[in-house]
């Protein structure tokens, strides 16, 4: 979906990824696995069985649910659609859709942060004789980039839930997060946010109050924190826990490394199907497939 809703592209992607999905069933017998955008493929490429489970990619969450139930609709079997959660936990969003597994946080950058991949991830980045310290300072970027990031993520609900359509590409981070203090000037962010069109009808004002109103709550920053703000996030504080653990000399390598690694690459990479294994969408997938009879995990 575009950033101000549903536009003739959209309808266009849905039909697209919709026929895609009817010529792969004329050729493929196997699962077709609906699947948001290209960084979910690269994801899931290493954990399905390929000869078996064929990917199809819908451009948004939107697209993908959309397109699955077009495709129930035709009564066309062996469909699964892999989605975001996003806020649909902290909404109370109950699924009913069997063919319908959103991931076990917010989205997978998160899934992958939680998962022992990270700190696999970041014994590449720290210098080796100060890897006895690398759980430590893993742990200490995790927590900080969680504290950091869910106030973002208070932002992008409230921008989700009211439908603003505020556009977060390119976010100047640097220019609105405090790194070493892990605050937000809710001020700066939403000035950035209201120069770039949208369709918000309320003032800065009452945004702001419905950001404060989200965040008096008790929510789980693992379903707040967006992944792609917390991956960038990490380039930003990974230098100041370094510092606090290893010294300033460990932090200002860690710092070059990271300027110029992919590290939603890196952590990916470092991502094992032990760890999917060890997850609620493994469960939910094992299930599907015995109710269905096909089959998507290797």
């Amino acid at each position: 979906m575009s950033k101000y809703g549903n536009t003739m592209k959209d309808h266009i992607t849905i039909d697209r990824a919709f026929n895609s999905t009817l010529m792969l069933r004329k050729t493929r017998p196997g699962t077709i696995l609906i699947l948001e955008g290209d960084t979910d493929a690269r994801f899931f490429r290493n954990l399905i069985e390929p000869t078996r489970c064929q990917i199809v990619i819908s451009h948004s969450k939107d697209n993908a649910i959309k397109v699955l139930n077009k495709l129930i609709q035709n009564k066309i079997p062996g469909i699964l659609a892999i989605v975001d959660n996003d806020y649909w936990v902290v909404e109370n969003k109950v699924i009913s859709d069997p063919n319908l597994i959103p991931y076990d946080f917010h989205d997978f950058e998160i899934l992958q942060l939680l998962s022992p991949a990270f700190p696999k991830y970041m014994a590449e980045v720290i210098p080796a004789d100060q890897l006895a310290k690398c759980e430590q300072v893993s742990q200490g970027l995790l927590k900080a980039v969680f504290q950091l990031g869910v106030q973002i993520g208070f932002v992008r609900w409230v921008n989700d839930h009211f439908q603003f359509y505020f556009s977060f590409e390119n976010l100047p981070y640097q220019d609105f997060c405090d790194f070493a203090n892990l605050t937000v000037d809710f001020s700066k962010l939403l000035k950035i946010l209201f120069q770039l069109p949208n369709k918000c009808q309320k003032s800065k004002d009452e945004v702001r109050a419905e950001i404060e109103s989200k965040m008096s709550g008790s929510h789980d920053p693992r379903y707040v924190c967006q992944g792609h703000d917390c991956m960038q996030l990490l380039k930003h504080i990974a230098p100041i826990i370094a510092n606090k653990y290893c010294g300033r000399e460990v932090g200002q390598t860690i710092f070059e490394k990271l300027r110029h690694d992919n590290s939603e690459r890196g952590i990916r990479l470092a991502y094992e199907y032990k760890h999917f294994q060890a997850t609620d969408i493994h469960k939910l997938i094992q299930e599907w497939e015995k109710r269905n009879s096909y089959q998507v995990l290797r």
